[in-house]
Formats: C-alpha cells, structure tokens, sequence
C-alpha cells in the first residue's frame, strides 16, 4: 500500500513537473523579450530585498563601533533611502510594460487555440474524450502566463534566499539550522490545510451541481407551468436553501481549520523570532 502511494506520489510530481515545464516552454516560444525582462525585475527586485536586510545592519555595526566614519554611514542611509524609490519606479514602468505583453499573450494563445480547434475534424471534436481534454487545454493556456510569472518568483525568493542564508552562516549555522525547521514544519501544516481544501472544493462542486438543478428550474421560464400545476415551489425553494445551509457548513469548516493552521504557524514562527532574538 505505501509502496504504490508512494509510485503515485512520484507520478504527479513528475507530472507537475512535466506540465509546468511545458507551459514555460510555451511561453518562451511565443515571446522570449518577455522571459528576460522578467527575470532581470526579478532579480533586481531581489538585490533591492537584501539591501532592506543587510543596510540597517551595517548602520548599527558603524555606529557602535569605535571608530565611527560618518562618510559610510551616509552611503549606508542614502542607499536605504533612495531602495524604494529607486525600485518603485523602475516596477511601475517595468510593470506596465510586462502587463501589456501578457496581455497580449494570453490573446495570442487564445487564438491559437481556437484556430486548431476549427480545423479539428467533426468526427474528432465530437469524441467525448477530446471534449475533456479540450476543456483541460483552455485551462491550462489560461494558466500558462501566470504559472510562468510565479515561477519567476520564486527565483527571486530563492536567490534571496541563498544570499542572506550565506550571511547568516558566516554569524551561525544554527540559526539556519532552526530557519529550515520552520520552513518545514509550516510546509506540513499547508500540505494539511490544500488537502482540508482539496476536500471542501470537492463537497462544494458536488453541491454546485445540485444547486445548478434545483435553482434551473426556478430560474427558467420552461417549468413555470409544472411549478405551479404541482405546486412544487416550495420543495424546490426548500432544497436550495439547504444546499446553500450545507455548502456553507463545508465553508465554515474550512474556515475553522484554516485559523487553527494560521495561529499554529504563528506560535512557531514566535518561537522562531524567539530563539533568534
């Protein structure tokens, strides 16, 4: 049992993997400027998060040492003044730009797509197994630009990562040592809270479908005539609302279990500010 939950577990991480580096190869294909540009912000934008880290420090460290040289103190105070404006700026026409191209993007894939599926034959495009992946292609084109954009990101954390974890090893290997616990205990506890609302979006779709038929019937024009032949509004009203009380419920538990999660990663990220303090 664990052996093939395991086989699984492998399968749809490569499959994740497989899917997403498609989709970035997608994206690149159609405009590489876009890809650059991206990632040259990212990483500017990741320079500027380090000198927001290590300034203030190097302003404390010049002012209690024994010898203070107000000339780097002022180099260290400029450069943390003019960080946000600088990188404010640059984000903001960088921004526009970037949002213009994906913009643009996402239309062009939108197209494509359309175009390949009017010159799918009849016979093909009635398969009910072409329909689904049909439907599965249009999400995954819509999600193409914004999987790449994240993934971007997460370059950037990364390098800001590696950098300040490269400072705070010169000071002390135990302090990274407790900074990869957190990380990892919090990844158990948001693996616990995406399964809880893996589960709920399932209850919930199952109860959207339910709600589609029930309030169909009340909505169309159609059943107006049946409605009141059998005088079935009221069990038809009644069924709605419990589907909504119902669905609600699913929601509130979710709720309940994503504060519990939320007060438990703040008591170990408090220890964690604790024990480095």
């Amino acid at each position: 049992m664990g052996d093939r939950l395991n086989s699984e577990y492998r399968q749809n991480f490569r499959n994740t993997v497989t899917s997403t580096m498609y989709m970035m190869r997608f994206v690149v294909n159609y405009n590489k400027l876009y890809i650059i540009i991206s990632v040259l912000l990212t990483i500017i934008n990741a320079a500027f998060s380090i000198v927001y880290t290590v300034f203030p420090g190097l302003i404390i460290s010049e002012l209690v040492s024994d010898i203070t040289r107000m000339n780097r103190i002022l180099l260290y105070v400029c450069v943390l003044i003019m960080s946000p404006v600088v990188s404010t700026l640059l984000n903001s026409s960088m921004n526009k730009y970037l949002t213009r191209v994906r913009m643009d993007l996402s239309i062009k894939l939108e197209v494509d797509f359309y175009k390949h599926l009017a010159l799918m034959d009849y016979e093909t495009l009635e398969n009910p197994d072409i329909q689904t992946m049909k439907g599965r292609a249009a999400e995954t084109l819509e999600g193409a630009v914004g999987v790449t954009g994240q993934l971007i990101n997460l370059l950037g954390t990364v390098i800001s990562l590696a950098i300040i974890s490269g400072i705070i090893i010169t000071l002390n290997p135990l302090v990274v040592l407790l900074i990869i616990l957190t990380i990892y205990v919090n990844s158990l506890i948001t693996k616990w809270i995406n399964k809880k609302q893996y589960i709920c979006g399932q209850e919930v779709s199952k109860n959207s479908r339910k709600l589609w038929g029930f309030s169909y019937m009340l909505e169309n024009f159609h059943f107006a005539k049946e409605l009141r032949l059998f005088h079935i509004n009221d069990f038809l009203v009644k069924k709605v609302t419990e589907n909504h009380n119902d669905t609600n419920k699913i929601r509130l538990n979710l709720l309940q279990s994503q504060n519990k999660a939320s007060i438990l990663s703040s008591i170990i990220n408090s220890i964690e500010q604790l024990s480095l303090y």
